[in-house]
C-alpha cells in the first residue's frame, strides 16, 4: 500500500511539473552587454632557438561580434632586451611583423619587453625574463613497458630531468618520430598520454608545472598506443624535447583549454583566457628548449 502512495505521489508531481514547465523553466532575461571599445590584440611567442622574431597585431572584437578580428598593418612593433632596444620589427604580411637576427635568441636568462603602438589605439607593452634551458638526463622507451587506466598493455616513455628548486616552474613535452628512408629523414609529431597527476593536456602540446616536484629529479611517465616501426626504415628513433616555459604561457595553454571544455558545458565553471599584454589582449611569452633527446628504436 506504501509503494501505491509513493507511485501516485511522484505522478503527480510530474504531471505538476509538465503543466507548469513552459511558466516555471523557460524564462528570458535580457543582459545589456556594453559596447566595445577595440583594443591591440597581440600574439608574439619566443624560443631560445628562434633566429625569426615574430609578432601577430589586430584589434580586438566584442564578444558577441561575428566578423574576423581586422588585421593591423601600420603599428610600430619593437623589441627592447635588458632596457634598451633590441629591434624594431617591421610590417610583413596579413597582420604579422617580424626580423630575422643573426644567430639565435638564445639562453642568456635575459629580460625581454614587447611594446606596440598604433595611432587611435592604446598602447601596449609585456615583460617577460628568458627561462633557463634546463637538460634531460635520461629518456628510455619500453614496448609494453606499462599498461592505461583500463588495463590494456600500451608502450612507456620515461623522461628523467631535474627541476630547479624554490622557483615556479612550468614544462612542456615535445616527442617526434623520426626515420630515414633512401638519404630523405621523415621527422613527424608522436602522441603520448599519460596517467601523470601533474600532467595538463593543452592545444599545444603536455604541460606541467613543478608543484609536487619542486627541486627534485623527477621521471615523468608517458605511454602510446602500438609504436609502429617498419623493417625498411633508417635510423628510426624517439626525439624528445623538454621546454622550459614562461609561467604566462603555460597559463594562457590551459585557460584556452579550459575555456574550451566550457563552452558547451552547463555545468562548467565560466573561464577566461589569460592575457599579459598590458592595455590590450594577447600573449607575449618566451621559451627555452633544452637540447634534444635522441632514444634510437
Amino acid at each position: 500500500m506504501q509503494n501505491i502512495k509513493v507511485i501516485v505521489l511522484l505522478i503527480c508531481i510530474t504531471a505538476l511539473l509538465t503543466a507548469c514547465k513552459d511558466d516555471f523553466f523557460d524564462q528570458v532575461v535580457d543582459v545589456d552587454i556594453p559596447e566595445h571599445t577595440p583594443a591591440l590584440a597581440v600574439t608574439c611567442n619566443l624560443s631560445n632557438q628562434d633566429s625569426i622574431l615574430l609578432a601577430y597585431v589586430t584589434s580586438s572584437i566584442g564578444v558577441l561580434e561575428q566578423e574576423n578580428p581586422e588585421t593591423i598593418t601600420d603599428a610600430k612593433v619593437e623589441l627592447f632586451k635588458n632596457g634598451e632596444l633590441f629591434h624594431t620589427l617591421p610590417y610583413i604580411d596579413q597582420g604579422f611583423y617580424g626580423w630575422e637576427i643573426e644567430g639565435l635568441l638564445g639562453n642568456e636568462n635575459d629580460t625581454y619587453e614587447l611594446r606596440v603602438e598604433k595611432e587611435g589605439f592604446e598602447s601596449v607593452n609585456s615583460m617577460q625574463r628568458m627561462p633557463d634551458q634546463i637538460d634531460i638526463i635520461s629518456a628510455s622507451f619500453e614496448k609494453d613497458g606499462t599498461i592505461d587506466p583500463e588495463g590494456e598493455r600500451v608502450d612507456e616513455l620515461v623522461i628523467k630531468f631535474k627541476d630547479q628548486k624554490d622557483v615556479a616552474n612550468y614544462y612542456k613535452v615535445e616527442v617526434y618520430f623520426e626515420f630515414t628512408i633512401e638519404d630523405i629523414t621523415y621527422r613527424q609529431d608522436y602522441y603520448f598520454d599519460s596517467n601523470d597527476p601533474a600532467v595538463n593536456f593543452t592545444n599545444d602540446g603536455i604541460y606541467l608545472p613543478d608543484i609536487i616536484f619542486d627541486g627534485n629529479t623527477y621521471e615523468l611517465r608517458l605511454y602510446a598506443y602500438d609504436l609502429f616501426v617498419d623493417e625498411f626504415w633508417e635510423n628510426p628513433a624517439l626525439i624528445v624535447n623538454l621546454v622550459h616555459l614562461s609561467s604566462d604561457k603555460y597559463f594562457r595553454e590551459t585557460s584556452i583549454r579550459a575555456y574550451e571544455n566550457s563552452e558547451d558545458n552547463p555545468f562548467a565553471e565560466p573561464a577566461v583566457i589569460f592575457s599579459n599584454i598590458e592595455n590590450g589582449y594577447g600573449i607575449f611569452s618566451l621559451e627555452a628548449v633544452g637540447p634534444e633527446y635522441r632514444i634510437p628504436l
